[in-house]
């Protein structure tokens, strides 16, 4: 139960953090309001940053949320840390996925910066 519970504290950090960012940042809300929603749709950066990565990292959130809330309740401890397992690694993978990864050409992240 307490790498469940350290996960979800971490996810929330990351949050407060990603928000923080989001709000304050040049690739979030400012983006949004400097160039207009349809301009920031039709670039596959901006896009990214402004909306598909926030949305994926919630879901993941909310994931992980119902994850450790599965480790409270259940009749056995089998079937409740099962059910918080996959909750887990799916979420897991959502940030995977999520994540701006230097090899995402599209995203104008290359390995070297130029």
């Amino acid at each position: 139960k307490r790498p469940a519970l350290l996960f979800l504290i971490l996810m929330d950090l990351q949050l407060l953090v990603g928000l923080f960012l989001y709000f304050f940042g040049p690739m979030g809300w400012k983006l949004i309001q400097s160039s207009g929603m349809p301009a920031v749709m039709d670039n596959d950066t901006s896009r990214f940053f402004g909306m598909e990565h926030g949305v994926g990292m919630l879901i993941a959130l909310i994931l992980v949320h119902i994850g450790y809330a599965a480790t409270k309740k259940g009749s056995s401890d089998k079937k409740k840390f099962s059910r918080s397992f996959w909750m887990f690694l799916i979420a897991f993978l959502i940030i995977l996925a999520f994540i701006p990864w230097p090899f995402r050409e599209s995203l104008g992240r290359g390995w070297m910066p130029s």
